[in-house]
This record gives C-alpha cells, structure tokens and sequence, in this order.
C-alpha cells in the first residue's frame, strides 16, 4: 500500500486511497472550487429577498439584545448561560448574529448572505479534507458538489435560525482539516484541533460526535489502524492509543453534553411539554423508522418540509422492519470491510452523527428534521461516490462515459430540486403551506402559518388554522394562547378569555397568558380581575415588563376611581346644596373620567387596544346615572354661583374615551 500523502497514482485494490490522475489536469483545484461556488451562488442567491421565518428565528433576532448590535453589554450577555430562549449554550453563534445586526441591522437579506458564505466556506472546506486525506480530487469534488446542492441542506441555508448549523459545520471541517496535518506533521501539535472542535461547541452542541468521527477517518482514508504485525493484541493496544491520543476531545464532548442536559431540563421544568410522557421503547422505535426517514430523502429527494412530526403510533411491522434493514446494511458494510472500506465508515459517520438527534432525547414534536442531516449525509456521500467509481471501474474499466454521465446527470437533477426547494423558504406563508400540503397533520405547521397571518392583521385568516392547530394537538399550549391573542385583536374579548384560561389550564405557569388575560379583562370593564390576573404574572415572572406596567397603572387608576366614586356618592348625600357643592362634585367628576381617559390612553399604545368597555363597569354606569339625576339641579344652580362653578358640558354625560 503506498503513502497516504504520495502524490502519484494509487491503484490499491483495497479502495484506500487513489488520485484520479490529479497531476495531469490544469488546476483541478480551482476549477472544482470555482465550480462549487459558482453552484451555490446559482441556487442560493434568490435568498437575499427572503424574508426571516416566523418559527424560531424571532427567538434569534427579537430578543432585546440582537437587535440592538454587537455592544459590550451584549457580548457577555452572548456568553451568558442565563436568559437565553433556546435550550443550548451556544454563544458563538449569538455573537454572528450580533455581528449581522451591526452591519445589516433588520435586513434579513443580510442574514441569508452570511448563512450562504458560510455554506461555500464548508463546501470548499469539505473538499479540501476529503481530498488531502484520500488523496483524490474528482471524486472528492463529487462529494463536496452533492453536500452543496442536495436539496436536504435547503433548511440549513435558507434559515436564518439554523445558523447555528451551518457555523458549527464551519468548525466541524477546520477540526478536520487541522487533525490531517496533526496526522501528517511530524511535530504532533494538537491544540489548533482542540481549539476548533471546542469553538464548533460553543456554535452547536451537536458536535459531540465529532471525535468518534475522527477513529473512523483513523481507520480509513487515513490507515491509522493497521493492525502491527498480525498480533490482535497489538491491534487493540494501537486502538486504545489513538482513542486516548484525543481524551481532550471526548472530555469537551462530555462537557458540553451535560450543559446541554442541565440547560434542556431546566427549560422543561418550566414548561408543559409533555415530553417526558414519552417512554424509551416508544423513543426507539421512533429512532428506527426516523433512520429509514432521513435515508428515504437522501436517495428520493421529493416532499421535503420543515417539520415532520413524531406519529401518536405506529405500527409494530415499521420499526421491526426499520431494525432488520440497519442490521442488515450494517452487517453488509462489516463483510466488505477489506475491500471496500469507506462503506463501514460512511455507514457509521451517517448512524453515529445521528443519535443526538435521532429522537432518544426528546425536544418537542419533531421525529425528522431536514437540517439534521447537513453534517450526518456527507458519510453517506462519500461511500455512494466511492461506491460508484468502483462498480464502473470493475465492470466498465475502459468506459469511464458511465461514471461521468452518472456524476452529471445527478448534480442536474438535484440542482433543479434544489432551486424549487429554495423558492418555498421565500416567508413564513408559503413556506407553512407547503409543509401542511406535504404534512396535512401537521399541529406546528399551521399553527406557524396562522401567526403569520396574525402579524400581518389578517385574524380573520389565522383563526382557523389556529383551530386547526389545536383539534390536532389539544395540548397545543401556544395555539391556545395565540388564538386567544387574535380573538383580544378583534376585540372579541369573551373568546379571548376563554383561550387565555385554557392555555393556563394547559400551563399554569403561562406568565404571558396571564398578562394577557388580565387585559381582556381590563378591557371588557373587569379591572378587578384584570389586576388579579397581572399579579399572577408577575409572581411568574417577576421581571416582566408588561405586567408591571399594567399592573401598576391598572391599581392607580382603580385607586383613583374608587376614591372618585365614593367622593361623589358621599357629595350627592349631601344636605347643603351650594356653590361649594356644585364645584366639589364636578371636580369628582372630573377626576374619575380623568382616570378612565388616562387609562385608555395608556392602553391605546399597546397591541390590540380597541376600547375600553365602560358599559360593563358598574360604578361607571352609577356616576353617569347620578350626575344626570342631579344634571338640571347643577344647570340651574349655576347661574347664581357668579362662575365660581362650571358644570360639565352636556357631552360629559358619556365618558370620553
């Protein structure tokens, strides 16, 4: 077997390493990098009109901090392992966003350029390790070209969310490039390979697998696992060195899988996911089926979507089926080990890389994601590649128009896949349609959709998918609670308190839920229980803005109001009707309906103000009934006050609003 690094053919019947004659092209190497760009600037520049997706990336973008720029407060805020929204601790990627706020501001075309640059930075980096460690160049462009146009990695792109996968990738493929030189150098530096894994981490804890990655790039394209001398001893000590060569590694995987771990469950203490209903033989068998999911869109690329949900059941036969086929395929690639090595590999990246992800721990609904695979298939990219050139080598050894025609004719059709895939991430309405043609059972999907149309005032619209969204999932916590928000923007505020208690029925401890609540209550002449329900909230949440506003100058004017009102019963008891009388009462009068308008003020500057239903509020209904009584008395006592009282106009017997 020759050098790994050689620069001359390699024609090992073991399928090691070969150089696709390299040395007699003219700068293969620009030109498959040129070519690689020149593909993904084709297919992914329409995403710099996209508009930003209504599911998470508001998470990202719409915090208070985000959107403010890259400041020092914001910096350590990024590095902070408190007040975040998602469940990682992933500050490299709050810091890119931070810097995308600087220089684009709220120009999401901006942040879909960034995910594209770091998508061609992959690619071509992808290309570079496969071809320094298999010392080949087509084949390794191959599998470079089909990782930037399979239209599996449309989600990862095209989202502004999962930026957090493409950076990660971009330190996945550094930590590569940086082992082969660790391999290669005579001078075993490991710090640069360390410092890129943990920055990969610090992007997306999904990286833990990478180190496992690396004994399977030991074992091929590198050969570090000859077995020394035929002695099965010396094989196994060999092994146990290369995995203790990288104890680094697996100990920030370690590390980073318990924060991960520690910040997941304490998202979940404070929520009503449910998740932990779900059992571990249910888990496994939805990991089974959800591997022959993920192979299905590799090879059939059709009716991909956002999101495709976990199954309430399934039956017996599919995961059955799902474990006799991954036996099978597993026991293939170990049978042809010696000749064709890169099948285990490619199998075993595609599994490994998988299982913090496949569906045994839970976060939320989803058993399949599209963006889960943007690492996970390039293993199976490289073993279909390699499979090919060797079944027409073996069969059509002087006939290499197969093997071209196959390489064309694939890339083509994916890069018209791709292209119309790209076109449904253009905003949160065509994408959401698209999932629920694809998943017409799909709770998140419509739900998703119909916040869209709520953003954009069309309630009328979102309310039935809303509906929807719950009839599918009851316990859709955050349907409740959105649909009661768009029924509180049509002013329907009885259906909104309904929503409200049933999403607190769901979730007790729902702070916004009750807040809101409290303002359909407000709203519909209920001060009493709108002030108990804004204490609710804060005793939730203390810190929460809105609440205490609300609650505050929902008290003061309750306060005002009643100190008014029982200021006004106690003057028209009054024996003695004077001047002073007549003065004192339409100050009272005055003060109250002052309350009710600087309430109304306030709330006309909060989302989904429409009037406040004084009609509802008895003592409003008292004051006016009272002060109309005592109306012609007031008028006809005025005129001998000499000015030193001016009633209320006529008009003030409505409140003014």
């Amino acid at each position: 077997m020759h050098h790994l690094f050689e620069d001359k053919d390699c024609t090992d019947k073991t399928g090691m390493f070969f150089s696709d004659h390299a040395h007699k092209q003219i700068s293969p190497n620009k030109a498959i990098s040129f070519s690689l760009i020149l593909f993904i600037i084709i297919l992914y520049c329409q995403t710099n009109t996209f508009d930003n997706i209504q599911l998470d990336d508001h998470l990202w973008l719409f915090n208070g901090h985000v959107d403010r720029g890259l400041t020092i407060e914001n910096i350590q805020w990024a590095f902070s392992p408190a007040d975040k929204p998602l469940y990682a601790w992933m500050p490299l990627t709050w810091l890119s966003f931070l810097l995308d706020s600087t220089i684009y501001g709220m120009n999401f075309g901006g942040y879909h350029v960034t995910n594209m640059l770091l998508h061609i930075l992959n690619t071509l980096l992808l290309f570079t390790v496969i071809k320094r460690m298999t010392n080949t160049i087509y084949r390794a462009g191959l599998v470079a070209l089909l990782f930037a146009i399979h239209p599996i990695n449309v989600e990862s792109v095209a989202w502004i969310a999962e930026r957090n996968n493409v950076l990660s990738t971009f330190f996945w493929m550094t930590t590569l490039l940086f082992y082969e030189r660790y391999v290669r150098s005579q001078k075993k530096n490991f710090l640069p390979m360390a410092i890129s894994f943990l920055l990969g981490l610090m992007s997306k804890p999904m990286l833990v697998s990478l180190p496992f990655v690396l004994l399977l790039l030991d074992f091929w394209p590198l050969g570090r696992m000859r077995r020394p001398n035929n002695q099965p001893m010396g094989y196994f000590r060999f092994l146990a060195r290369l995995i203790w060569e990288k104890w680094p590694l697996f100990l920030l995987s370690i590390i980073f899988i318990i924060i991960t771990f520690m910040a997941y469950h304490s998202q979940q203490s404070g929520s009503a996911s449910g998740s932990s209903a779900i059992t571990w033989p249910t888990r496994i068998e939805n990991a089974l089926i959800a591997y022959l999911c993920y192979l299905k869109k590799m090879i059939w690329p059709f009716d991909l979507a956002i999101h495709y949900l976990r199954p309430a059941s399934t039956p017996v036969w599919q995961p059955l089926i799902a474990l006799v086929f991954l036996l099978a395929a597993t026991l293939t690639a170990i049978s042809r080990i010696k000749q064709q090595p890169y099948i285990i590999v490619g199998w075993l990246w595609f599994l490994g890389t998988l299982i913090p992800v496949i569906g045994l721990v839970v976060i939320g609904p989803i058993a399949v994601a599209d963006r889960y695979a943007y690492i996970t298939f390039i293993g199976l990219f490289i073993m279909i590649i390699w499979y090919i050139h060797d079944l027409t080598s073996e069969y059509f050894p002087r006939n290499k128009v197969i093997f071209s025609t196959i390489t064309i004719l694939i890339p083509i059709c994916l890069m018209g896949l791709t292209w119309n895939q790209i076109r449904y991430w253009q905003n949160s309405e065509t994408l959401f349609k698209r999932a629920i043609r694809i998943c017409p059972a799909n709770s998140v999907a419509y739900h998703s959709l119909a916040l869209f149309l709520a953003d954009h005032n069309r309630h009328d619209e979102a309310i039935p998918h809303f509906k929807t969204a719950i009839q599918l999932s009851p316990n859709f916590t955050d349907a409740y609670y959105n649909l009661g928000n768009s029924f509180l923007q049509k002013d329907m505020l009885g259906e909104a308190i309904h929503f409200y208690l049933q999403t607190i029925s769901k979730n007790p401890k729902y702070a916004p839920a009750f807040n809101n609540l409290g303002m359909a209550y407000v709203r519909n002449g209920d001060l009493q229980n709108g002030i108990t329900s804004f204490k609710k909230s804060i005793a939730i949440d203390p810190a929460g803005l809105r609440a205490n506003a609300n609650f505050k100058l929902t008290q003061y004017i309750t306060d005002t109001m009643n100190s008014s009102y029982q200021n006004f019963l106690s003057l028209i008891d009054e024996e003695a009707k004077n001047c002073a009388w007549i003065e004192s009462l339409n100050q009272e009068k005055q003060r109250f309906d002052n309350a009710l308008r600087l309430y109304n003020q306030f709330m006309s500057k909060q989302r989904g103000f429409s009037r406040l239903r004084t009609e509802n509020m008895p003592d409003v209904g008292t004051i006016q009934k009272k002060y109309l009584e005592y109306l012609p008395l007031i008028q006809s006592m005025t005129a001998g006050c000499s000015g030193k009282a001016e009633p209320l106009p006529e008009g003030a017997q409505s409140i003014p609003l």
